[in-house]
């Protein structure tokens, strides 16, 4: 069972994601309209449309929130491309995803494990 302070913390992360989305599409459309940029912008904006989803998905079927999150890899992997494909703009997004986004899960670890475990066993 988890707390109602947990279900804050879900909810919080919700909020974040899709911030998160916003703040990519802003970017993904400024890499679209320079030229240079356009073919990482175009995947930016896919990027961002699927975190809108996931953003209220994860309110629904919380499951794997950590584990998706914990790896750093796909994170470095989106900054790099940014930094060398979608010009300084790229940078600031790829910079909150890991530091406003990422680092929000992994501190809240405990709290996405009880919720998982909530939904894979509810209380009658």
């Amino acid at each position: 069972m988890y707390t109602e302070e947990d279900a804050k913390v879900l909810k919080r992360l919700s909020d974040k994601i899709h911030t998160q989305s916003i703040i990519w599409i802003i970017i993904s459309v400024f890499q679209i309209i320079s030229i240079a940029g356009i073919i990482v912008g175009i995947y930016n904006l896919i990027v961002s449309i699927h975190n809108i989803d996931y953003s209220k998905k994860i309110l629904q079927y919380p499951v794997g929130i950590y584990k998706s999150f914990e790896p750093i890899t796909s994170y470095i992997v989106v900054l790099l491309i940014n930094l060398f494909f979608g010009a300084f703009i790229g940078i600031i997004g790829s910079l909150y995803d890991i530091f406003g986004v990422r680092n929000y899960v992994l501190n809240h670890k405990e709290a996405f494990d009880r919720i998982e475990s909530a939904y894979y066993n509810p209380v009658n």
